[in-house]
């Protein structure tokens, strides 16, 4: 299993623990953790799990705010390869930002956690986008085809009133 956070900029200090040792586990005792920056796209941030979960045990990484990640990440485990993207962050006029990129495992979950930060005014109302793609290899594909593809977009309108409505549309 791995996940991959794409983060624009990257930080000396790649994740935080605020929670090890009185709630959490520390990352780095079940997977692999690297920073990798290609000059062009920007950066990203591996998680290889390399061991098993226990079911009592919990992991939580907190990663550094970066204002210019879209929130995107990536997911491979059992032949399936699972992306997401939030598209408008920090496109919107300034109104939907990054607040925070998480990360939260535990026996049968690796949850990447894109945090949004939304700044609106009385009487203003705001949409975006959560893109979410699911693919699965040929080895785990049905005997129909191989490849199975299923976008999902989700879109979400807040308004200052705190009010929010989702929407959701397989593609």
């Amino acid at each position: 299993y791995s996940t991959e956070l794409m983060m624009k900029k990257m930080k000396p200090q790649i994740y935080d623990e605020p929670g090890v040792f009185s709630w959490s586990k520390p990352l780095k005792d079940y997977a692999k953790v690297t920073a990798s920056s290609d000059g062009k796209t920007g950066s990203s941030i591996k998680i290889d799990i390399e061991r098993t979960v226990e079911p009592d045990a919990k992991i939580k990484a907190e990663f550094p705010r970066d204002d210019d990640t879209t929130g995107a990440f990536t997911i491979d485990a059992c032949g399936i390869t699972l992306k997401e993207e939030i598209p408008e962050v920090g496109g919107i006029k300034d109104k939907v930002d990054m607040y925070a990129f998480n990360l939260y495992i535990e026996d049968g979950t690796l949850s990447p956690e894109p945090l949004v930060l939304i700044h609106l005014e009385p009487g203003e109302t705001i949409s975006w986008t959560q893109r979410i793609e699911i693919e699965a290899d040929q080895k785990s594909s049905s005997s129909q085809g191989a490849g199975v593809r299923a976008p999902v977009a989700a879109a979400f309108t807040a308004n200052a009133n705190g009010d929010a409505a989702s929407r959701r549309s397989l593609s």
